[in-house]
């Protein structure tokens, strides 16, 4: 059974890691206030030792992996644990729903085809029947998906690696007839089944 699968370039993840960024140091900005007007002086000190701590291993991480700086999903639970420890257990549960939707909004945006339906792998998970589709096109990395609700969907994909005489690793032409045989072939089945 022939099966292709695709990885879309998510473009918002240089907003969600700034957004997440942006929270991190309003947080460290509230405990730092709450430092300095001597409300619980000593769990304080401890948890920004803590925090600059495991800042420092992000660095340290960064550097030696030699890749982008940014704020991983850890943080938001070191932030829930810093809040809890200060008993502010409502900003302790937010932290850690921010955190688990901060992962999922980093994922890569995955689909699956094969005869049977489309399936987005990623969260959140959703299947498809191709009859539910008026075209299913890759052309230049660019893959689109019309539904027949007018929905569109339109991405880069991500997975495509250069050959040395330029061509892709992806072979558009044999997904682009696979694609269309399948429309064709749940056309046909759908019309049969109306006519019933």
């Amino acid at each position: 059974m022939p099966e292709f699968e695709f990885t879309l370039k998510n473009y918002k993840i240089k907003f969600y890691r700034f957004t997440a960024l942006l929270i991190v140091f309003f947080n460290v900005a509230v405990f730092i206030f709450y430092f300095i007007a001597a409300k619980y002086f000593y769990e304080l000190i401890s948890l920004l030792c803590l925090i600059t701590l495991y800042g420092f291993f992000r660095y340290y991480v960064v550097k030696k992996n030699i890749s982008a700086f940014y704020v991983n999903e850890l943080s938001f639970i070191i932030l829930a644990v810093c809040w809890a420890v200060l008993q502010n257990y409502w900003i302790a549960v937010g932290c850690v729903l921010v955190g688990i939707l901060y992962h999922f909004s980093l994922q890569k945006i995955q689909f699956v085809f094969n005869t049977d339906f489309i399936k987005k792998i990623n969260f959140p998970p959703a299947t498809y029947l191709w009859s539910q589709f008026n075209n299913v096109m890759l052309r230049d990395d660019i893959l689109t998906l019309d539904f027949n609700n007018n929905k569109l969907i339109q991405c880069e994909i991500e997975n495509v690696q250069r050959t040395p005489n330029g061509e892709n690793n992806i072979n558009e032409d044999e997904f682009n007839k696979f694609a269309q045989q399948q429309l064709i072939k749940n056309a046909h089945l759908e019309e049969k089944v109306h006519l019933r």
